[in-house]
């Protein structure tokens, strides 16, 4: 047993609250859709869509590197056995590390705005002359991406005292400010402008929540300092640059089928029903996440000892976890899933959507073999990753322009299936390559193995979300989901020493 396997447990447990937070993102879809319409949230998704990207190009990168530069600094001062003058040493780099990073994300999130406000109009009419109703609220939007960069780089910086439990706190926070400020705007005028202004002021409440955090770990004054007049950090910067551009190309390939849609003319209601289920399927991810976030620190300290076993039972047991949990839980909305869309909006089912299915292809995956990606990263090869992401999303980029004009929604949740398993596929190769680490099958047999038995089940009955009444869906559901969760647990059972 790794010694830091209590703050692993601890820190996914309190990632699993977070998560139950982040499930107030489907309410905020569900609530704004009812009160604003379809139409509206189409163009409301392409600006989210475009706040993710501007906010990883942001502060991806930056909230990485105050984790893992910030850990070790935090591990000496944490140390009994370490001098006081070492240690005061250890906590000014500690606060310098979250500063530089301050200073970077606050500093490129304040440029992308500032771009945002004077080109978005003739890039708009450029690239997505259907979606000029856009503006002016784009701009508010963008002008919310240094507050969401502040809080982003604050609470990931906690995690580096193994404490993850202010980065749960305010990712559940953040849809749940987001709704408050939407029914708000709702109230005050129910328009596309007044629901887009709205979202700056939840960023700004975010930000306002992350000062608790950041008086708490660390010492505010000296951050300041650092964040106005940085002493840089060495190779902090070469970190965060590809880590960020990666982050912003895994998000570009995630969302690149929505944008694409609004690009090739698709309406808004039909970009609504497909955001919808494109979000709802990719927050199975947050599976992933809830053990990805939890290792961080713990993949950094064990890389600077070369503990290439530990790293290869860790990698292989949050594998196993992570499947667990999220193969039954696609097995059931792939019965269910026209069940659940039409909660949201009375369109959002029929013959149509078998490209729901498609969909849950690349999160799946995720769960199953992502977190290779997550290692290449946590062990210094950011640049690999960033390689990957350029890569596919040239591939991405063309198979959307290919399928989308032919297959229409399905073709562009191929585009992105596609695309995001060969960039996992390639992120293991590179792992055991670079590292010699590796997820084993055998961590992942039974899981793989319920997946395969319900997988059956659904091509003997083709596609009960169709065929079948409620009734026999949900039994249907509930019959495969606890074939899953039993295969799962045979997994947990045959992993104990």
């Amino acid at each position: 047993m790794s010694s830091y396997d209590p703050a692993i447990k601890r820190g996914a447990f309190i990632n699993t609250l977070g998560l139950l937070g982040k499930l107030l993102f489907p309410a905020l879809i569900f609530v704004l859709t009812k009160l604003f319409g379809a139409e509206t949230m189409g163009y409301t998704f392409i600006a989210l869509t475009l706040m993710e990207l501007g906010g990883s190009i942001a502060a991806s990168g930056f909230m990485d590197a105050g984790t893992l530069f910030a850990s070790p600094h935090v591990e000496e001062i944490e140390d009994d056995a370490v001098g006081a003058e070492q240690t005061a040493a250890a906590r000014v780099m500690m606060n310098r590390v979250v500063g530089n990073a301050l200073f970077w994300s606050l500093g490129i999130s304040i440029a992308v705005a500032v771009l945002v406000t004077f080109f978005a109009r003739p890039v708009i009419a450029r690239f997505l002359p259907s979606y000029e109703a856009l503006l002016p609220g784009l701009t508010f939007v963008a002008w919310s991406l240094p507050f969401l960069a502040f809080a982003q780089v604050v609470t990931s910086a906690t995690k580096a005292h193994l404490r993850m439990e202010w980065d749960a706190l305010l990712s559940g926070a953040r849809p749940a400010l987001l709704l408050a400020a939407g029914c708000l705007a709702w109230a005050i005028s129910p328009d596309l402008t007044t629901l887009l202004a709205s979202f700056l002021g939840a960023q700004i409440a975010l930000a306002l929540l992350a000062l608790i955090p950041l008086s708490r770990h660390f010492d505010p004054r000296a951050v300041l300092r650092e964040t106005l007049a940085p002493t840089f950090v060495p190779g902090l910067l070469r970190f965060a640059l590809p880590q960020g551009l990666n982050h912003t190309f895994s998000i570009y390939n995630t969302r690149l089928d929505v944008l694409m849609l609004a690009a090739l003319s698709t309406s808004p209601t039909q970009v609504a029903w497909y955001s919808t289920a494109a979000y709802l399927t990719s927050n199975l991810q947050q599976v992933r996440i809830v053990f990805s976030t939890a290792l961080a620190p713990v993949v950094a300290r064990e890389k600077k000892r070369g503990a290439v076993d530990a790293l290869n039972r860790e990698l292989s047991r949050a594998a196993r976890w992570t499947a667990q949990i999220a193969v039954p839980i696609a097995i059931a909305f792939v019965v269910l899933r026209d069940d659940v869309l039409v909660l949201v909006d009375q369109a959002y089912a029929g013959a149509q959507s078998g490209f729901v299915v498609v969909l849950l292809i690349a999160p799946l995956a995720s769960c199953l073999f992502g977190l290779a990606g997550n290692f290449v990263a946590y062990t210094g090869h950011a640049a690999v990753n960033l390689m990957n992401g350029v890569a596919i999303a040239g591939i991405n980029t063309a198979l959307n322009f290919f399928l989308i004009p032919r297959l229409g929604l399905i073709g562009a949740a191929l585009a992105t299936a596609i695309s995001l398993v060969i960039v996992i596929t390639a992120q293991n190769i590179e792992l055991y390559v670079l590292e010699r680490v590796r997820i084993t099958l055998r961590a992942l047999a039974w899981p793989l193995a319920g997946l395969l038995i319900a997988t059956a089940a659904l091509i003997f009955f083709w596609d009960p979300a169709h065929s079948m009444t409620l009734g026999a869906r949900l039994a249907l559901a509930s019959a495969l989901t606890l074939v899953a969760v039993g295969m799962s647990r045979v997994s947990a059972i045959r992993a104990r020493p």
